[in-house]
């Protein structure tokens, strides 16, 4: 997932060949979505990601790291990079820290700007699924675990709060923006 502060989502379109999906839809032919209507079905990408146990985990990160998470654009990763890219390869396969970055490198963003959440599949012979958080301007900064059973066993909206997060590395300097759960448990923000 994608959460940008007001305006990224503009800007990216100053990448060669890119026009943002709002803006796509806002000049469909022969029926243009009205910019209500294109921003909902936007939304349907997140309401269907967070259905599954690996959406639960994202928006997780995403309360766990931004404060000013209401503010922000959220977009369903998936379908950014396929945006960006031009077609659409599946699950994200390019979709990682290198494409995020290559985006910073025409853009020039400030921290914080633009936060991508990203887990890799969850293998079989794993109970937990791998994450990584990455600031455009930074690069990764921080990797970490759930376990799939706390994202199961939640709601789609979260009613509890984020499910617990195990970090396992952050940058050098890089703190949360948020910690929403008053449990310490929950949201382990602790580096091992």
């Amino acid at each position: 997932m994608w959460a940008m502060k007001p305006g990224v989502e503009e800007r990216l379109n100053e990448l060669p060949g890119v026009e943002n999906q709002i803006d796509q839809l806002q000049r469909m032919i022969p029926t243009p979505y009205e910019r209500d209507d294109a921003e909902m079905t936007l939304q349907k990408a997140l309401a269907w990601r967070s259905m599954h146990s690996q959406g639960r985990g994202l928006f997780s990160l995403l309360y766990a790291h931004l404060a000013d998470i209401e503010t922000r654009t959220v977009r369903e990763g998936e379908f950014v990079c396929n945006t960006i890219l031009g077609f659409n390869v599946g699950d994200g396969h390019m979709h990682d820290a290198r494409l995020v970055a290559a985006v910073q490198k025409r853009l020039s963003l400030q921290p914080g700007d633009l936060v991508v959440v990203w887990a890799e599949s969850q293998p079989v012979h794993r109970r937990t699924q791998r994450y990584e958080v990455i600031d455009a301007a930074l690069g990764v900064v921080e990797r970490g675990t759930w376990k799939v059973a706390d994202c199961v066993a939640e709601q789609p909206w979260l009613p509890n709060g984020p499910v617990p997060l195990h970090v396992t590395w952050t940058a050098t300097g890089y703190h949360r923006r948020q910690t929403l759960a008053a449990d310490p448990n929950r949201c382990d923000a602790t580096a091992d």
